[in-house]
């Protein structure tokens, strides 16, 4: 077992710290002013170290900058801008101190130098993409709010209510109580940047945020697919290919649609609306094949017929409408074969042509029943007259 005297390693330990502050006071001078000098050197060593290494970010920064300020054309009215320009500075001071702060450490390697740079790179293009997705949504909203509520493309609930409430505050009733925030708060930390809007009321005096956004929901959104639901429409392929489908009835003369020679649109109807053949036909020109719950096809359809200028409760109306299979099959029908088309068709069915023979035949036979009767009468009315002495036979 070897054995250290602890007070010579103590001994030892003391005379290098007191050589090492000899050796660092040499040499930068014994006097105050010599070490304040040092320390300033130091400081601005350090800092010179800092802002190269924080170079890259700012250029980035720079860059976000001005693609933030052009989507603030597009999201926040022009008296809501300054106050969504100092959120923007707000938000990007808080990535660039927790940088800078990770980079002050003088001994950092490399790779650690640059895990810190990419986190906050990172960060930066997500709040960039973010905004890129809400200015796309605020968007789609604003063109959505142009049509009319019975025209192709209107504004409908159930996707996104909290962004439509949101953005409709923004742009439409000029509310500037909004914030832009990083959900991290003060616990954020590098690599964890994610961003939010939320306006806030006061409440009894106290803060309320009554409704919020999270910018990563929004951003899920596939591209090419609509953040929110508009009302679409019956469009020309659509008709086309249920008329396609009556006309094959037509033509094959079909007796399960036909009476009296003419197509039933009652029986149609009724195929149309409870054969799993017929109700297929209907969800194939209006289902949603991502969405079986999408009804924006139906209402869109359904609302331009409508006779209505305006409509006080919409949902209300839409569900009845829904809920009425034959508004659906009437107008279906009426789109196919305008002017009442379908009623001046005339069909003959097999069975049509077979009713007509008998009838013929029947009508023949009462005419030849007929013209017996006839020349019956005309015998016995001569038989009559003999008896009565009405013929002089001799």
């Amino acid at each position: 077992m070897s054995y250290r005297n602890p007070k010579l390693v103590l001994n030892n330990k003391y005379a290098s710290i007191n050589s090492a502050l000899k050796n660092m006071f040499e040499s930068i001078g014994d006097t105050a002013e010599d070490f304040v000098k040092h320390k300033q050197e130091k400081e601005k060593k350090a800092e010179e170290t800092i802002n190269k290494r924080m170079s890259g970010f700012e250029k980035e920064e720079a860059a976000f900058r001005k693609l933030a300020s052009e989507v603030g054309e597009d999201i926040v009215s022009d008296e809501e801008k300054q106050s969504y320009s100092a959120q923007v500075e707000e938000n990007l001071m808080m990535i660039r101190d927790n940088l800078a702060k990770e980079l002050s450490n003088q001994d950092l390697t490399n790779s650690e130098i640059l895990k810190y740079q990419n986190l906050a790179l990172q960060d930066l293009n997500n709040f960039s993409n973010q905004l890129l997705k809400w200015q796309l949504a605020t968007n789609e909203y604003l063109e959505a709010k142009k049509n009319k509520w019975n025209e192709e493309g209107a504004l409908l609930p159930g996707k996104n209510n909290e962004a439509i409430e949101m953005i409709g505050g923004i742009m439409d009733d000029g509310k500037s109580n909004f914030f832009l925030f990083n959900r991290g708060g003060a616990d954020y930390t590098l690599g964890q940047g994610n961003w939010a809007i939320g306006t806030m009321e006061v409440e009894n005096g106290f803060p309320m945020m009554d409704n919020v956004v999270m910018f990563d929901e929004i951003a899920k959104t596939p591209d090419g697919e609509g953040f929110f639901n508009t009302t679409g429409g019956l469009h020309e392929k659509q008709l086309k290919q249920f008329k396609n489908t009556i006309d094959t009835f037509i033509k094959n003369k079909d007796e399960r649609f036909i009476t009296d020679g003419k197509m039933d649109k009652e029986k149609l109807s009724q195929y149309l609306t409870n054969s799993p053949d017929g109700i297929k036909l209907v969800e194939s020109m209006f289902n949603n094949p991502n969405d079986p719950d999408d009804k924006s096809n139906y209402i869109g359809y359904l609302r331009s017929k409508a006779l209505e200028e305006e409509i006080t409760d919409l949902t209300a109306w839409d569900a009845a409408v829904l809920e009425n299979r034959g508004i659906l099959i009437d107008s279906l029908i009426l789109d196919a074969y305008p002017f009442e088309q379908l009623d001046q068709m005339e069909i003959k069915t097999k069975k049509d042509k077979e009713n007509k023979n008998h009838k013929w035949k029947v009508k023949q036979e009462e005419e030849k029943e007929e013209e017996e009767n006839k020349d019956n009468v005309s015998l016995n009315e001569a038989r009559d007259q003999v008896y009565q002495g009405g013929f002089n036979l001799e």
